[in-house]
């Protein structure tokens, strides 16, 4: 008995976990579908911003907006291997606001649902696992008797049909 609350207590948890995983993916996702109208233009790679350790950089990049003035902005994701500096990367931004630009790269803009959502898909995953592995055997049914050509809880039993007083 303890161990079935206990793996229902597992899948809770790890079924809670997962859940708001998937939700927050989700919520994300939908962030990104809403895109469509955004300006789109080209930046130029001006610089890359290295990680403390030195493994990783941000780069910097560029851009000229519709107006006329100019915007820098940092890739979403650090790279082991960043783009060159002059490379040409995709940017996009809202409508009247350069400011909120962002680099358009499958990357940049999916990275947080991508792991959001592989996270979740693991945890559904190891909780419905352990709750299955370790659910406790449910009461057995009887057998159906020797020669009789039945087996198991399938088995067929006649009954009388409806009015009949046969005791």
């Amino acid at each position: 008995m303890a161990a079935g609350r206990s793996s229902n207590l597992f899948f809770y948890i790890f079924g809670g976990v997962a859940l708001i995983l998937l939700v927050l993916a989700g919520l994300f996702a939908l962030r990104q579908t809403g895109t469509q109208d955004h300006v789109r233009t080209m930046g130029v790679v001006v610089e890359h911003r290295w990680s403390n350790d030195g493994d990783t950089a941000y780069v910097i990049i560029e851009f000229q907006a519709e107006d006329g003035r100019r915007f820098e902005i940092r890739s979403g994701v650090a790279s082991s291997n960043p783009k060159p500096i002059g490379a040409d990367v995709p940017v996009a931004y809202p409508p009247g606001d350069p400011g909120s630009a962002y680099v358009d790269t499958f990357w940049d803009r999916w990275f947080v649902v991508v792991l959001l959502g592989g996270m979740g898909i693991v945890f559904l995953a190891i909780a419905i696992i352990v709750t299955v592995s370790f659910k406790p055997p449910g009461p057995r049914l009887p057998r159906g008797r020797s020669g009789s050509g039945a087996s198991g809880a399938g088995a067929a039993v006649q009954m009388p049909p409806p009015g009949d007083q046969r005791g």
